[in-house]
């Protein structure tokens, strides 16, 4: 499946109250969307995220940057709720 924001839109409910786009699809087991393009794996927050603002540089990743009350979080899909950082990732 091609990774545009018209496909990507039907994979999504938009929550009303914190404006959250909850991946509908499969989750992962941290609870993280994921879904495929060709024959590879993609974290559905990052396709949305490159589908809507553009390509994630090397070296940065994403974080939901709202806190739990404001974003359900790992399966949120919504670029506005995710922040680029280039910081070393807490484990």
């Amino acid at each position: 499946m091609e990774l545009t924001p018209k496909n990507l839109v039907n994979m999504i409910q938009v929550l009303p109250d914190t404006k959250c786009w909850q991946f509908t699809g499969s989750l992962d087991a941290y609870g993280y969307g994921r879904l495929y393009s060709g024959n590879k794996e993609v974290k559905a927050h990052r396709a949305f995220y490159e589908a809507f603002e553009g390509s994630i540089p090397d070296g940065e990743y994403l974080q939901h940057h709202l806190p739990p009350e404001r974003c359900i979080g790992h399966a949120c899909c919504n670029p506005d709720h995710q922040q680029l950082n280039n910081s070393p990732r807490r484990r």
